[in-house]
């Protein structure tokens, strides 16, 4: 049986409060293992196969690094201009041609391919509570991709096949904002602050910011997934309050005057500009701009297969006996104001009454398995039962054990009792 990959199992034998205590957004962190199949159950070198032979990447997903560090360019849908592959497909023999060329293979968003990729995405996504992109990197013995440079993410390497060595510069741009990025020449290095070897099995971390390059040393290539983090910043809490204040705040949806592109001084910005962080700072709800932030990210998880389209669900036949748990890999974020209730889960939300508010927060924050008259709150059981199959059938609940259906309504009630 394949066991469930997740941050745990990311950084054994280093534990999450270890790594976010004195490694997260600071220092990097080299895990050696000397365990060539610590990742096995993970990725290997047959589902690159698969994905390319099988033909599972087209143009947009896959690129090759080609030429040497510092002169590098990156073929985004390789081959562009190969008329016998309109259709999407991936030529083969171009790919084999850029590897002998000393050109490095990326396939993009992996975990949208390969399932069990995907699984330990939504682990971490759940975890971390930010959005995860997984990158598969494929570079030929005695090669090297991209020169050195930094990511705006920070990023976990996960070292599948071979060897690659890593070699750290010292930070010139701390915890960078999106899109920032760098390049550096060859003659531009400082020395090293820093360089690892990433065999088979290993774990590394990079906060965003480190200046890196990475190349093989050896007659064998190496295969390594980057996992990418895509945090969420206090600068992205603002700019949600300020959205948010704009609604109620008319000079703040004003138009900017004609002329601002050239003439910024015409638009008295100096004196408006202030004018309205006051007018924010006076009626920002910061825990409602950071609650929208997080149901705008959950929203944005597409909801992970589970066989149900092939097997059905279960959610008809469910009793009061009925004993159920939340998907593992389903992360919630429940809301209450203004006398409805809402959970909101990957791929779906359910909105009721403010008296369905307890159960839906108790479905979020437990992980034991439960029956449907377990649910807190003031519903009635008739409710409860309602409720259990609505989850259910939206697949954020699964059936542990069977029961035998009773056929009610799916309209969430709004009562009282017990």
């Amino acid at each position: 049986m394949i066991g469930r990959f997740g941050l745990d199992r990311l950084l054994a034998p280093v534990t999450g409060k270890e790594f976010l205590e004195e490694h997260w957004e600071h220092t990097p962190l080299h895990v050696s293992r000397q365990d060539s199949s610590y990742f096995a159950e993970l990725f290997t070198a047959h589902d690159v196969d698969d994905l390319l032979y099988g033909g599972g990447h087209v143009f947009t997903n896959l690129a090759a690094v080609e030429g040497s560090a510092g002169t590098e360019r990156v073929l985004r849908g390789v081959p562009a201009d190969d008329r016998s592959h309109r259709d999407g497909r991936v030529s083969l023999a171009r790919i084999r041609a850029l590897q002998a060329q000393g050109g490095t293979v990326l396939l993009h968003s992996v975990h949208r391919n390969v399932p069990r990729v995907g699984a330990l995405a939504r682990e971490v996504e759940s975890a971390l509570q930010c959005p995860v992109n997984v990158n598969m990197y494929l570079t030929p013995a005695h090669a090297q991709g991209f020169s050195a440079h930094f990511d705006d993410h920070d990023v976990f390497v996960v070292q599948i096949g071979g060897r690659k060595r890593w070699r750290l510069y010292p930070t010139v741009r701390e915890l960078p904002l999106r899109f920032e990025t760098l390049t550096r020449d060859a003659e531009d290095h400082q020395e090293p602050s820093a360089e690892y070897e990433l065999c088979a099995g290993d774990t590394l971390y990079l906060p965003r910011g480190t200046i890196h390059e990475a190349f093989t040393d050896s007659d064998q290539p190496s295969l390594h997934l980057t996992i990418g983090l895509e945090v969420f910043r206090w600068a992205d809490v603002l700019a949600r309050a300020v959205r948010d204040c704009a609604r109620d705040h008319l000079p703040l949806r004003r138009a900017l005057p004609p002329g601002w592109v050239n003439d910024p001084a015409g638009t008295r910005a100096a004196s408006v500009v202030p004018e309205l962080l006051r007018a924010v700072a006076d009626r920002v709800e910061a825990e409602a701009a950071v609650r929208a932030l997080g149901g705008g990210f959950v929203e944005s998880l597409p909801e992970l297969p589970d066989g149900s389209l092939v097997h059905g669900h279960d959610a008809d036949d469910l009793r009061a006996e009925t004993l159920l748990v939340r998907r593992a890999d389903a992360l919630c974020q429940v809301d209450t104001s203004d006398g409805t209730a809402v959970i909101r889960y990957p791929g779906n939300d359910l909105r009721g009454p403010a008296s369905i508010g307890p159960a839906l927060r108790f479905v979020a924050s437990t992980g034991c398995a439960f029956r449907p008259g377990d649910l807190p709150g003031p519903l009635t059981a008739e409710a409860k039962l309602v409720l259990a199959r609505r989850l259910t059938r939206d697949r954020l609940l699964r059936v542990v054990r069977d029961g035998a259906g009773t056929g009610q309504t799916d309209e969430i009630p709004d009562e009282g009792g017990d």
